[in-house]
């Protein structure tokens, strides 16, 4: 599972700026079952709509 933290982490890595709020809107939305971490399957399902998910 992937918290706030490690997402901001993760998309700096990545070279992505986003801002604290947008970071917390993509959580928000991926996070299905709301216990404030992105689970593996929260976040394929969530790639799979955007460009990263081949």
């Amino acid at each position: 599972m992937m918290n706030i933290r490690e997402n901001i982490s993760l998309a700096k890595e990545l070279g992505e700026h986003f801002t604290d709020a947008e970071i917390n809107e993509m959580v928000e939305e991926a996070d299905r079952d709301c216990d404030g971490e992105v689970s593996v399957d929260e976040f394929m399902r969530m790639t799979k709509r955007t460009s990263y998910g081949y």
